[in-house]
């Protein structure tokens, strides 16, 4: 009899069925949940923007010859990010990676900057900019402001652009689990920054960590978008490479240069890894800045191409060997939300979440015990109504497969999925098998014990909780 047909033979319980309502509503993403992601996402993308883009331009400033505020942007986003890369990683080891570090971490380099162009007087200087900035306030006045002819062409420019980024944000926003298996190695390498302790290089890892502090979000959460924010920053500096080179100067040639980066990258819109495409997007700024470079206007224009240079070989280098090229799904989205859910509401030293390895990530600090060895330990006494779990917390909670993912035999090999009994996830076969024997498991253990429940339940999965 196959795995699939094995599942028939056990059909809901009495106290499931009496729970559907509360569960039903679990079951698939609503207008709620998927407007809650966008919040999440355009939260994250805005404090991403704020913090990497916009004040470090602004604390570069503007050559006077130039006429243009794209290159300092992206010069302040290389600098901000090199920064991150070097700095993150010795906060985390000394533990002094907190809020007010990782709020100051990207400013380091503008401020720095600042102190060093008014070296001389940097008290006066600050005073004269403070005076500027009140005098601006005070005196503006809503119609004051020049009116500026609406040009109705000018939005359909942009419509292939704004098309091609809610395609790209689009299954960030839809689904929490990663598209790529690499992704959950840079996951531990963000919480392994963000519990500090050790010496961790990860050039993503460092800018979800310190993103994830100022968002106050779960590193996972920040991570989702990060791919396709770069994939929207690949494009708009491709677009500003098409304009140097072929002297366009409109609106339609942004357009050209998404729609162009779209058709031309090979599976950009699987989104590769945020390693990945960091390596895409400072590799094209360096080249842009590269152009700016020879147009003589300022000299410093040649280190701004240099720090891209870094901050895309520092990407490259933190990129797994192959993990590009393993792509796959290693987990149903509901099982990565449900996970994230409960680390955010057990309490420490009361919950153990059992699940399949990748889980182990998501769970953060709370206690956890993967689902073969939870199999191995407990199967053949479960079901005795004497038996206890010899767990050191009073709460289990079972994750259980109802139907086993189909993975990619080459997903589980990611260092962060394998584990010394990799084997029983390396094949469809193997993985049926231990969520079958894990289901016989929960369903022996519910049928003699009273506090035991299912905490989550739809058409994949079904999550068990134990109370002992």
């Amino acid at each position: 009899m196959s795995a699939q047909r094995s599942w028939q033979r056990f059909r809901p319980s009495p106290f499931a069925v009496r729970c559907a309502a509360r569960i039903t509503r679990w079951r698939q993403p609503d207008v709620g949940s998927l407007a809650a992601d966008t919040a999440i996402g355009l939260w994250v993308v805005s404090i991403a923007i704020a913090a990497y883009v916009l004040a470090p331009g602004a604390a570069l400033g503007r050559p006077p010859r130039r006429t243009v505020w794209w290159p300092e942007w992206v010069a302040g986003l290389s600098w901000a990010t090199l920064t991150t890369i070097l700095i993150a990683p010795l906060l985390s080891r000394l533990h002094l990676l907190n809020w007010a570090t990782a709020l100051l971490v990207p400013c380091a380099w503008p401020v720095g900057l600042w102190i060093y162009r008014y070296r001389g007087a940097p008290t006066g200087e600050f005073r004269l900019l403070a005076r500027a900035v009140t005098l601006l306030v005070l005196s503006w006045r809503p119609g004051a402001s020049t009116v500026v002819p609406f040009d109705r062409t000018r939005p359909l420019a942009f419509a292939p652009a704004l098309g091609v980024m809610a395609l790209l944000f689009w299954p960030a926003v839809r689904e929490l689990r990663f598209q790529m298996p690499a992704e959950y190695a840079t996951l531990s390498h963000a919480r392994d920054l963000l519990n500090g302790g050790q010496w961790t290089f990860d050039a993503a890892a460092s800018v979800v960590a310190v993103v994830s502090h100022i968002t106050t979000l779960d590193p996972m959460q920040v991570l989702r978008f990060i791919p396709p924010l770069a994939l929207c920053g690949c494009a708009g500096v491709a677009a500003l490479i098409v304009m140097r080179l072929s002297g366009i100067r409109s609106a339609p040639a942004v357009a050209m240069g998404v729609v162009g980066i779209a058709v031309g990258a090979p599976r950009l819109l699987d989104v590769p890894s945020s390693n990945g495409t960091m390596v895409w997007l400072f590799g094209l700024i360096a080249v842009a800045l590269v152009l700016a470079a020879l147009e003589r206007v300022h000299r410093r224009d040649w280190w701004h191409a240099f720090a891209a240079s870094l901050v895309a070989a520092c990407a490259y280098s933190s990129t797994p060997p192959g993990g590009e090229a393993i792509r796959g799904y290693v987990e149903y989205d509901a099982a990565a939300r449900q996970a994230l859910r409960l680390a955010r509401s057990i309490r420490a030293g009361e919950g153990t979440i059992v699940a399949p390895p990748e889980q182990r990530v998501e769970a953060g600090g709370t206690s956890f015990l993967d689902l073969g060895d939870f199999v191995r330990r407990y199967g053949e006494h479960a079901a005795s109504r004497q038996f206890r779990f010899d767990q050191p917390t009073p709460d289990i909670y079972v994750f259980v497969e109802k139907r086993p993912l189909s993975i990619p035999p080459a997903a589980t090999l990611v260092p962060v999925i394998a584990a010394s009994d990799a084997y029983e996830y390396q094949s469809p076969n193997a993985r049926a098998n231990v969520e079958r024997a894990a289901l016989e498991l929960c369903e022996g253990y519910r049928g003699t014990h009273a506090q035991a429940s299912i905490y989550y339940e739809d058409a994949q999965l079904r999550i068990y909780h134990f109370r002992q």
